[in-house]
């Protein structure tokens, strides 16, 4: 059944957080976050902003834009919620007057967490109808030592609100790609850290990248074949490094958007992101791939084409 992305909407972290004050904090030379990584800033949640309070901002948005009566489904993902359970997906409910029979589901994923859902989502779509919302929201940086120099300089905080509803004219899903390495769940993690008994992130950068250049180049390009028309690769804003990469390696015709520079990694609100901002370019396009990869290490693709 075809879907139209009908309004997306972003909240992000109330503190910007610019490279130098990483830089002078943690002994970085000027100017040298953004030549390793390409990010200018990031946005950081203050004491008070949870992932739950993000989420229902940008719900709050998208719900004093466009009648919210239609939904049956919401799906939500996140890596770092404050509120074990019930899930982000039923506080969501409570905040709005949705109908009553709405389905929930929450999702634990990362940076393939929206790809993940707008699979899940179009099978829904496809067998019982209805308006669908995805959110997304992670606060990463709660979870992070200040100390380090790693992953400290790459992640935002932020969330999405998605509404998805049937169009004849919308988008298929006409192409599907997921998967996960094995072995690999510790490259990319948040655990209990025993010595101050608290949770942080840890990351195996060179794993990651090379996850990235052995798996997910790969399935980017699978998918890209047979490709015809104008098409746009809506890809997780890894930053720097990973992005490059695959632009490297990708035929040059493909459009190929990039935020990363002004927000940071955004986890899963990376790809809604970013297609909010380059909307208008999606709706002048014959097909698009959204490709999420990261926390798993797993990735999920899909590509879309104009019913």
């Amino acid at each position: 059944m075809p879907f139209k992305f009908k309004r997306i909407e972003i909240a992000l972290g109330s503190y910007i957080e610019y490279n130098s004050k990483i830089e002078r904090e943690l002994g970085w030379q000027r100017n040298q976050i953004e030549k390793k990584t390409g990010i200018k800033k990031r946005y950081i949640s203050n004491a008070k902003q949870t992932t739950e309070q993000l989420a229902i901002q940008s719900l709050k948005k998208l719900a004093k834009k466009t009648s919210l009566s239609g939904v049956r489904y919401i799906i939500s993902v996140t890596n770092t919620p404050s509120i074990q359970f019930p899930s982000l997906a039923h506080r969501i409910f409570s905040i709005c007057k949705f109908h009553k029979d709405t389905f929930c589901i929450g999702l634990n994923s990362g940076c393939s967490g929206y790809v993940d859902a707008l699979i899940i989502a179009n099978k829904f779509l496809k067998r019982n109808g209805g308006d669908i919302i995805i959110v997304t929201a992670d606060t990463y940086s709660k979870k992070i030592k200040k100390d380090n120099r790693s992953i400290r300089p790459l992640f935002s905080d932020g969330a999405s609100c998605t509404l998805l509803t049937f169009s004849k004219n919308g988008w298929e899903i006409v192409e599907e790609k997921y998967s996960i390495k094995k072995g690999t769940t510790n490259y990319l993690s948040l655990k209990n850290d025993t010595s101050n008994k608290m949770e942080n992130i840890t990351m195996d950068g060179p794993e990651v990248l090379s996850f990235g250049i052995s798996e997910v180049i790969p399935a980017i390009s699978s998918i890209l074949k047979n490709t015809k028309g104008r098409c746009v690769l809506f890809a997780h804003q890894a930053g720097k490094i990973m992005i490059d990469v695959i632009k490297n390696k990708l035929n040059k015709k493909i459009i190929f958007p990039t935020n990363y520079e002004k927000y940071g990694n955004l986890v899963s609100t990376s790809i809604p992101n970013l297609i909010k901002e380059y909307f208008s370019l999606l709706n002048k396009c014959d097909s698009a791939i959204l490709s999420g990869f990261g926390v798993g290490l797993a990735q999920s693709h899909i590509k879309i084409k104009k019913k």
